[in-house]
């Protein structure tokens, strides 16, 4: 005979309120699991954002091409140009008593490296080194003090840009600035030893011109090229005699062969 009193419960009250226990902790168990299944974890989040970072950058990447068109890294290409020109000097006078100090025409010799750095249909973009030598200017003036003679030589890497690279005749520009040397003449008009022939100076360059491909091929592709650039330099040759002028335009006239490889 089994008791049941009012403040006490029997087995089979005890074993169901066991099982309900045990039943609402199974579902609070899975609850918690389950939000932390839904919780996305650190871990996965960075290596989401670095796969969407790098999806960002190739489609950048993608579209800077597109604007620059039909440009890309261009392939080996090499030119090397050899060129006989005209250099012209424009007139300087003195300071003090304005004599004018006039410059005949020297011939001049030219080497330009240029390396391809872009190039398309339309256009490419080189990189150059020209380095002209003009040994033979004769200096003029009724100043006794100024030298007799004159000799230049310029190295002024830059850019080109050309216009219609895959045509026979393609039209260029130039800009650039390196270094700038003047030499004077031994003696003075007046017959003196010249004191201070050098002088090391800063020099500018734009130029422009027009390239001919031809049919040419001996070792390597053989075009011409006509071209004017002017070396602006930042300073005078030393005349002895006080100048007017500080700067000084060099202007150069070339034509000659193109090597290409």
């Amino acid at each position: 005979m089994a008791w049941v009193g009012k403040g006490h419960a029997g087995p089979s009250s005890l074993r169901n309120n066991s099982s309900r226990r045990h039943h609402c902790h199974a579902i609070q168990s899975e609850e918690s699991n389950a939000k932390r299944r839904t919780k996305p974890s650190r871990g996965v989040l960075s290596v989401t954002e670095g796969i969407d970072l790098v999806r960002i950058v190739r489609r950048a990447l993608l579209v800077s091409v597109l604007l620059v068109g039909s440009s890309a890294i261009a392939q080996s290409h090499n030119e090397l140009g050899l060129l006989l020109g005209v250099e012209s000097i424009p007139d300087h006078s003195t300071s003090s008593t304005s004599f004018p100090i006039g410059f005949s025409r020297s011939s001049s010799l030219q080497v330009t490296y240029a390396r391809g750095l872009l190039t398309g249909d339309k256009a490419a973009l080189l990189i150059e080194v020209p380095v002209v030598a003009s040994p033979s200017h004769s200096v003029t003036s009724t100043a006794r003090n100024t030298p007799v003679s004159l000799a230049t030589l310029y190295a002024t890497p830059g850019l080109r840009l050309l216009i219609a690279p895959d045509r026979a005749l393609s039209p260029w520009i130039s800009a650039g600035g390196g270094y700038g040397f003047f030499e004077n003449s031994e003696k003075l008009a007046s017959g003196v030893p010249n004191p201070d022939r050098f002088r090391s100076t800063g020099a500018l360059q734009f130029g422009g011109g027009l390239d001919f491909k031809t049919p040419l091929h001996i070792l390597f592709p053989i075009g011409f090229r006509a071209e004017l650039r002017d070396f602006y330099t930042l300073d005078t040759p030393n005349f002895i005699t006080t100048v007017r002028e500080n700067h000084q335009h060099n202007v150069i006239a070339s034509g000659g062969l193109v090597l290409r490889w």
